[in-house]
């Protein structure tokens, strides 16, 4: 085999590895696994289409199949080429020309790290998080078996206060996403949970348990406080990020201001006063 031989077989085994995946074919129209991915940055920006499981996955493509017909149906009645479906391209194209363009501006704007700091240090109250708690609880359907478990547990303290609930929570809590690791709740700030479930707990010390029953639409809780964690700053290389793009923003805004003064007057505007009604 010449070289250029092994080069061609190397391309085209190359294209067959990189090619994307067809998951369906609509009346001969592929769908593909880029499609799917693509699809779901629309609907959905914040899942990772590689992290769903495969009943999701399906879900997705019957949702894109469908979507595919009803494009297919579109394009049999020739709705491109509609003075409806022209007058919206047109609307579209100008939004888009001009969100292409903004996002450009956008783009060169510069943030300096001293200035990101500088903003940070600043508005270091926004960057704190709260008091937080944690907690455990043990959820239960009836008022009644709340109270049982508050009589058993109230004459214990320390280690064996913690060890007991952790148990019970195992065997009896109904709540079935926090049971097995001991009705642990991890750490959560005031406005985390329902009201009357965060202001009972907030009103507990560190290793004590509710004295009362704490009903919700879930049932009847009794709660451990397991520790209180004093608010703290977040990282400034954290928060950075986030930092960057408030000033971009502050930065564009003052630029596009300006930026249409200065174009205002070297444009001929004609305002006609009658024509608005």
């Amino acid at each position: 085999m010449n070289l250029f031989s092994k080069l061609f077989l190397f391309i085209l085994v190359s294209i067959s590895v990189n090619a994307d995946v067809v998951l369906a074919k609509v009346n001969g129209v592929a769908v593909t696994e880029e499609n799917a991915k693509d699809f779901l940055k629309t609907t959905n920006i914040s899942e990772d289409y590689s992290k769903l499981s495969k009943q999701q996955k399906i879900e997705i493509l019957q949702k894109m199949v469908r979507k595919e017909l009803f494009l297919q149906a579109a394009k049999k009645e020739k709705i491109e080429n509609s003075p409806e479906f022209l007058k919206e391209l047109e609307l579209l194209k100008k939004e888009l020309m001009l969100n292409v363009w903004i996002k450009k501006q956008m783009d060169y704007m510069i943030v300096s790290n001293g200035e990101a700091k500088q903003f940070y240090d600043k508005n270091i109250k926004s960057f704190t998080e709260p008091t937080r708690i944690r907690a455990r609880h043990i959820l239960v359907k009836s008022e009644e078996e709340a109270n049982n478990i508050i009589s058993a547990l109230k004459k214990l303290n320390g280690k064996m206060l913690k060890d007991t609930f952790v148990a019970i929570a195992k065997y009896h809590s109904i709540d079935l996403q926090n049971r097995d690791n001991g009705g642990d709740l991890g750490e959560f700030s005031k406005d985390g949970m329902s009201a009357d479930f965060s202001n009972a707990a907030w009103n507990l010390k560190v290793g004590t348990i509710s004295l009362k029953p704490i009903k919700t639409s879930q049932g009847y809780h009794v709660i451990y406080i397991e520790d209180r964690i004093s608010p703290k700053a977040i990282a400034f290389e954290k928060v950075k990020p986030q930092i960057v793009a408030l000033i971009k923003q502050e930065q564009l805004k003052k630029y596009l201001s300006q930026l249409s003064g200065e174009l205002g007057k070297n444009a001929k505007i004609e305002v006609i006063p009658n024509n608005i009604k």
